[in-house]
């Protein structure tokens, strides 16, 4: 299938910049651009209809929304995005519940045992037994007769063959749109990484990447024991991460336990994945009780036992890891993991695309190879994607709360969503080297401008550009 894919430009830093960028940056295959298709004629919305809509509605609409942020609350009514839907639509989304955290997932199960359900839900977090239990008990409208003759939803299905499958629930429904691309790209379906501070890779190991357990052992030694900052103190910090919910993929012993045997699993993230089973010898196998496991488990506790492996995290946030990631006067941190190297660094002129040591010097970490010879990656399979887009018992119009979640995966709405107005943060384009080596068909436009939080400044009258990663539904 065609895919939205993003111009490779400049120089050193754009290779580097995609490189890491197995990370947030938009990828895909290239070719024609995704747009919503309507009825013929169309342009209303109708309660009993189902099927396509023409978007600008005729009449406006509303769909109040609930949205459970998983880091931090952001303005998503003084926003650009949520106005360009509303400009294209003819619909308002009414975010009347705007939430994060604990509270906010106490304020959703308070909400879910009332009948005062918005028309959607935007993000919630659940699992899919909890959907599934929500579904059950008739809180939520079952959406497959409203998808199924919505084109981009079959586009996405016939692309990846086993999403409809996944995001089909044991009741035989579907209770929710889902990402669109899903977890079908590479920075995704191997998003257990480690990064390394090359700088001290160059210092302490001649620049020999680690390539096993013990010679990556042998690095955390020597960060811990040789001053590689130079500055006279035992303050280097080996090897971090963090387990906490609002982090992505940074739980830093998945990748170290794949040295030992297959591990699908992260301790916990905002994207938790929990699957610990693998097939062996045509027998599935729990991993937790298994010779294998135990030895990672030994190799993990002496990193621990040795101060190698920061205690700081099994009980740090995101936003104490990015801080610890981010010093650099002096630089502290030998490794950690995570999706990307935002995920812990110093993004601030990554995102303006200046080139420095604060992120340029991160590099990814392949997979080690174990004392057994075991050497994997943690993968998840291309599926349906987020959970996101619900649809409550209590919307008196489910038919145009798919389409608006159709509308939203559409090639300029997925890209406004992430990085805000076209031919002002980005542009289609037609020609450039795309990501994945195809031609590009999109581009970021580099900003001139920065605000105090080092954040782009269009120029725009809206207290936020873009929605936040979690809480978008994307062709991506």
């Amino acid at each position: 299938m065609n895919r939205i894919q993003s111009v490779i430009t400049g120089k050193g830093w754009a290779f580097k910049c995609y490189a890491a960028l197995l990370v947030v940056l938009l990828l895909a295959g290239a070719g024609c651009s995704r747009q919503a298709a309507g009825t013929a004629g169309g342009g209303g919305a109708a309660s009993g209809s189902r099927g396509p809509i023409s978007f600008p509605l005729k009449e406006p609409a509303t769909l109040t929304a609930f949205v459970l942020h998983a880091q931090a609350v952001a303005d998503v009514t003084n926003n650009y995005v949520t106005n360009l839907i509303k400009e294209k639509t003819n619909v308002t989304i009414d975010f009347v519940h705007n939430v994060m955290g604990d509270d906010g997932k106490t304020k959703l199960n308070l909400l879910m045992a009332s009948n005062e359900l918005p028309d959607i839900f935007l993000r919630t977090g659940w699992s899919k037994a909890e959907i599934l239990l929500y579904g059950s008990q008739g809180l939520l409208t079952p959406l497959q007769d409203y998808l199924k003759e919505l084109p981009l939803w079959n586009e996405y299905n016939n692309d990846r063959p086993n999403r409809l499958a996944d995001i089909t629930l044991p009741d035989g429904n579907i209770y929710y749109y889902g990402g669109g691309g899903g977890s079908g790209e590479n920075h995704v379906n191997y998003q257990a990484r480690m990064w390394i501070w090359k700088p001290w890779v160059d210092k302490l190991m001649g620049g020999k990447m680690p390539a096993t357990t013990d010679e990556f052992y042998e690095y955390l030694k020597r960060v811990k024991t040789q001053d590689p900052n130079g500055n006279g103190r035992a303050d280097e910090v080996p090897i971090s991460g963090s387990i906490a919910q609002g982090t992505w993929a940074t739980d830093p012993t998945t990748f170290l336990l794949n040295a030992f045997l297959s591990v699908n699993s992260f301790i916990s993230n905002t994207n938790s994945a929990f699957q610990p089973f693998i097939l062996k010898n045509g027998k599935v196998q729990f991993i937790f009780n298994t010779p294998e496991y135990r030895e990672g488990l030994r190799y993990l506790n002496r990193l621990y036992k040795e101060q190698l492996l920061d205690s700081q995290t099994f009980t740090m946030d995101g936003t104490q890891l990015v801080a610890q990631g981010s010093a650099n006067n002096p630089h502290i941190l030998g490794s950690a993991g995570g999706g990307w190297f935002g995920a812990f660094g110093d993004t601030a002129n990554f995102s303006k695309g200046i080139e420095s040591e604060e992120w340029a010097g991160w590099a990814l970490l392949p997979p080690l190879k174990g004392p057994n010879g075991a050497q994997f990656s943690f993968y998840t399979l291309p599926a349906g994607g987020s959970s996101n887009g619900s649809v409550s018992r209590n919307s008196k119009d489910p038919n145009l709360a798919v389409n608006i979640f159709e509308f939203l995966t559409t090639d300029e709405i997925t890209l406004a969503q992430s990085y805000g107005p076209k031919d002002t943060a980005w542009k289609f384009v037609s020609s450039g080297p795309g990501v994945d080596g195809g031609t590009a068909t999109w581009s970021q436009i580099k900003a001139t401008k920065f605000k105090s939080d080092g954040t782009a400044d269009w120029g725009l009258p809206y207290a936020t550009i873009a929605w936040p990663s979690d809480i978008q539904i994307s062709s991506l």
